[in-house]
C-alpha cells in the first residue's frame, strides 16, 4: 500500500481547519494586537538582539569553518507562531537569513494562506550555520540548542512548528 505525501492545498486546509478549531475555543490571531507593553517588547527585541551578537561569533563546533553568515533568525519578537527549520541550507547561509530559499518561499505562501505575514511570525533554524555535509550531526546540534532554546523563552510562541523526525 502507498502513502501518498500531502499536497501543499492539503497543508493549508489542514492549518485552516486546526486555526478555525482554536478560534472557536477563544484563540485570537489579531494582526495589529500587542501583548506586551512597549517596554517590554523593547527588552525581547535587546535580548534577541544581544543572543544574535553571541552567536555570531560561535565556535562551538566544526560548522563554524564552513558557514558565511549564521542563521540566527528573524522576524517578530512577541511572535505566536514560530517555525524551526533543521539547518540553513546555501541561500540562507549567503543571505545570513532563515528561510532564504525556495524553501522560504513555499513556507511564505504557507504563512501568506493561513491569513498571516511572514513578519508576523518567528523563523530560525535549530542549527545557526551551514553543514556541507548535508544534514548536520548531533554534535552541530548540541551546540547550537542553546541558542534555540533561549529564542523560544524570549518569543514565548503559543505554537511551535519544527521538523519531525521518523
Amino acid at each position: 500500500m502507498s502513502t501518498q505525501q500531502p499536497t501543499l492545498d492539503d497543508c493549508i486546509e489542514s492549518l485552516r481547519l486546526h486555526i478555525r478549531s482554536r478560534q472557536r475555543t477563544g484563540l485570537r490571531f489579531d494582526v495589529g494586537s500587542s501583548r506586551l507593553d512597549p517596554a517590554e517588547q523593547m527588552s525581547r527585541e535587546q535580548m534577541l538582539a544581544t543572543l544574535c551578537t553571541e552567536s555570531s561569533d560561535c565556535r562551538r563546533c566544526p560548522l563554524c569553518n564552513a558557514r558565511t553568515h549564521v542563521v540566527f533568525g528573524e522576524g517578530n519578537g512577541e511572535a505566536r507562531l514560530m517555525f524551526v527549520g533543521d539547518a540553513p541550507d546555501s541561500a540562507s547561509d549567503i543571505q545570513g537569513r532563515a528561510f532564504a530559499g525556495e524553501s522560504g518561499q513555499l513556507l511564505t505562501r504557507i504563512i501568506e494562506a493561513i491569513k498571516l505575514q511572514r513578519s508576523q511570525v518567528y523563523l530560525t533554524t535549530a542549527v545557526k550555520c551551514i553543514s556541507p555535509q548535508g544534514a548536520p550531526g548531533d554534535d552541530a546540534l548540541e551546540a547550537c540548542l542553546p541558542f534555540l532554546q533561549r529564542q523560544i523563552e524570549i518569543i514565548r510562541p503559543d505554537f511551535l512548528c519544527m521538523p519531525c523526525r521518523a
